[in-house]
């Protein structure tokens, strides 16, 4: 739920009432993942986290057969870069 306040001038000011649920670092997620999975709401709520996948990958986290079924979504693309440092007239 998200309230605001505002005035009748042109400037908007008030404030907002902010949610917070526990993070992944709290006790208490545990319970309310379950609870969320119960309720059949947790699929709707994980997403891919692709910077966490690529570095599974990279550290060898998967089997040999699981990296045959995901090597259909993996793209390896060659990235060129310049690095500009200064340079000392001595």
């Amino acid at each position: 739920m998200l309230i605001t306040k505002q005035n009748k001038a042109s400037k908007e000011s008030g404030y907002k009432i902010l949610l917070k649920v526990p993070s992944k670092n709290n006790p208490e997620v545990v319970e309310l993942i379950s609870l969320l999975k119960d309720l059949h709401k947790w699929k709707d709520l994980v997403v891919l986290d692709s910077f966490k996948l690529v570095k599974m990958i990279e550290e060898d986290k998967f089997s040999s057969d699981e990296m045959k079924k995901l090597r259909k979504f993996i793209e390896k693309k060659k990235v060129e870069f310049v690095r500009l440092s200064k340079f000392d007239k001595d």
